[in-house]
């Protein structure tokens, strides 16, 4: 039992100063992703210019989507930031003390809030776009991403000064249950932020199908409308000749469905 309460003297060096930098790089990669965001998006505010055909309708979603949504949310999944800082809390918590751990609590709280709310804001400028979305609606995600870099700063300062005073406070190593139901809530919502990402990016590759089939449909009903009209004019010329029974009639052009059936079929 003596050594189960064994007092755990972590360095500042090997520890706490680790950690905060581990927490810091994982900020610093949203951020970095949210600044090339704000950048990608000022060329495309206001209203799309219409596009002449379904195909260059594809290709303008085709390309907006990957600027706006695709890019950044396979960085995300690429640098994953958020499991990233759980995992260096995790670790630190491994060998520090509950008391510790226990003393950067809410620091801790406000940190992942910060990052998840910055992880769903990477999908924020492609609703944007996609709903036309106003000056003033560009502008309030700009600022709502400057603040939650002010917020950033005040935080890693208060993680400092948790560093110096409480990194290393003593205390025993025991299962601090309360932490470990947090780190659980706060493990679900990284997934999350993943999950919704995936959402996006499935409903943008779903939405370029259906462009994709909707062109196809498009120039089978071109094709369609071609042979209608060509036999169309044989059964004509056939006609203006005499309609001579001794000329073979071209029946195939007797064959012509009614407008009513083929929108039968193409409702099918």
């Amino acid at each position: 039992m003596a050594s189960f309460a064994q007092e755990i003297s972590i360095s500042p060096e090997t520890g706490a100063a680790r950690l905060i930098s581990q927490l810091k790089a994982a900020w610093e990669d949203i951020s970095q992703l949210s600044d090339r965001l704000v950048e990608a998006s000022k060329q495309l505010h206001g209203m799309r210019d219409q596009p002449k055909s379904l195909v260059q309708a594809r290709q303008q979603y085709e390309v907006e989507g990957t600027l706006l949504l695709i890019e950044p949310t396979e960085q995300y999944a690429r640098l994953r930031p958020v499991r990233r800082s759980l995992e260096a809390m995790q670790e630190f918590d491994r060998r520090a003390s509950a008391n510790s751990a226990r003393a950067r609590e809410h620091i801790d709280a406000e940190f992942q809030d910060l990052l998840c709310s910055a992880g769903l804001d990477l999908c924020e400028p492609w609703r944007l776009r996609q709903s036309a979305g106003t000056g003033k609606e560009w502008l309030d995600w700009e600022q709502r991403l400057s603040r939650r870099g002010t917020r950033a700063k005040d935080l890693f300062a208060k993680y400092q000064k948790w560093s110096s005073t409480a990194a290393n406070k003593a205390g025993p190593t025991q299962e601090d249950k309360d932490r470990q139901k947090r780190m659980e809530v706060w493990w679900r919502r990284q997934a999350t932020v993943s999950t919704v990402h995936e959402i996006e990016g499935g409903s943008h590759a779903l939405r370029l199908r259906w462009l994709d089939t909707a062109n196809k449909l498009v120039e089978s009903l071109r094709r369609e409308r071609a042979e209608i009209l060509s036999l169309a004019d044989t059964m004509i010329q056939w006609i203006n000749s005499g309609a001579d029974t001794h000329t073979p009639a071209p029946v195939e052009s007797m064959l012509l469905a009614t407008c009513d059936e083929r929108l039968t079929r193409i409702s099918h």
